[in-house]
């Protein structure tokens, strides 16, 4: 029986082919055929193969490649991509991923991840989401992203939300930000 053994295979394997590959196969795959997999690929791994990568196989997908997963496959990504998500891979998600994320997800995600996200995609992040994210995580946004959230996500914060915020955090607070709060959240 052939073996697929290196790289170079993996990234010759028709998008039919990937598509075709269990999550059993997925799994057994290394660090480096992970890697290999190419921008053409990436689509067709659905939500339970990119769920059977470790979190060790999730990091080392090209970060250029993490915004070409469809919004459906990653809303349901588990535990393990997350925890293996890079910064770089971070950075380079798509609004619409966001809005299909839930507030476990984005808690599930390392700190420096969470802040690489891009002001633009975090714009995507639902009400629902933000308003569940717990208060260490809300904190966990940089200036440039509290000044990126639209009113809409900037209404949902809640008064044990601003508690904690740095001094730092306060001061970016856009001025059209500081109307919008109430008595309890000052």
């Amino acid at each position: 029986m052939p073996t697929i053994n290196n790289a170079t295979d993996i990234s010759t394997l028709s998008t039919a082919a990937v598509s075709s590959l269990t999550t059993t196969q997925i799994s057994g795959l290394t660090t480096t055929q992970v890697a290999a997999f190419t921008s053409d690929q990436i689509p067709f791994l659905n939500a339970s193969k990119l769920n059977a990568l470790s979190s060790a196989q999730f990091a080392v997908i090209d970060s250029s490649e993490v915004s070409l997963i469809s919004p459906g496959n990653f809303g349901q990504l588990g535990k393990a991509a997350f925890v293996g998500m890079t910064t770089a891979q971070a950075a380079q998600i798509t609004s619409a991923q966001i809005r299909a994320l839930s507030a476990d997800q984005f808690g599930t995600m390392a700190t420096d991840d969470f802040r690489a996200i891009q002001t633009a995609a975090l714009q995507g992040m639902s009400t629902v989401a933000l308003k569940a994210l717990s208060a260490s995580r809300v904190d966990d946004l940089t200036t440039a992203q509290i000044q990126a959230l639209t009113s809409s996500q900037f209404s949902v914060l809640e008064a044990d939300d601003f508690r904690s915020f740095t001094s730092a955090q306060i001061n970016a607070l856009t001025t059209a930000q500081v109307a919008q709060l109430s008595s309890t959240q000052l």
